[in-house]
């Protein structure tokens, strides 16, 4: 009797560690890290990434499919939009950015509002409008699709999501668009 209560002790501790090492491993969302690994990616790659001359565009929205899933969005300088910033979207300060925060939903935004750390409340501002007779280069547009638990099942940023998903320290194996 005493030997199966042994095996079955060891057999339940093994069973605890495995758990505990699935749980760890799973890689969960941190929007700070995502948008640090962002302006890091991107201002080591164009000299003119700095607060000064861009601001970040993130949006957090459902997906159709399953509404507790979000995609998060990250992406900067709108150059096809209509010149201002509206009171629609919130503007925030994030390390002297101006991060323009757009949602589907008034959940959305609290839940980016929670989530997203050292920010403080800044104003609408106005941007040069589009012009059509202009040709923009397109900004790098990241992607994360996450579950209600904050598990990152998916990411892209075109032809960079290998390098940016190694940056944000993401498995090789978590699905992306390049696979």
């Amino acid at each position: 009797m005493i030997v199966k209560k042994q095996i079955l002790n060891k057999i339940l501790s093994l069973l605890f560690v495995t758990l505990m090492l699935c749980n760890c491993s799973a890689q969960k969302i941190n929007l700070n890290n995502v948008v640090d690994t962002y302006i890091n990616y991107n201002s080591s790659k164009n000299k003119m990434f700095n607060p000064a001359n861009i601001y970040l565009l993130m949006g957090l929205f459902s997906e159709q499919e399953n509404l507790q899933n979000k995609i998060l969005s990250l992406s900067y300088s709108c150059f096809e939009c209509n010149g201002n910033v509206s009171d629609k979207e919130t503007v925030v300060q994030y390390k002297g950015y101006k991060v323009v925060i757009t949602t589907d939903n008034t959940d959305n935004k609290a839940v980016l509002l929670k989530y997203f750390k050292n920010i403080t409340p800044d104003k609408t501002f106005h941007m040069l409008p589009f012009d059509k007779n202009i040709i923009y280069d397109s900004p790098a547009h990241l992607g994360i699709r996450f579950d209600n638990k904050g598990k990152v099942y998916f990411v892209c940023m075109g032809g960079e999501t290998k390098e940016i998903k190694q940056m944000l320290g993401f498995r090789n194996d978590l699905e992306d668009c390049q696979q």
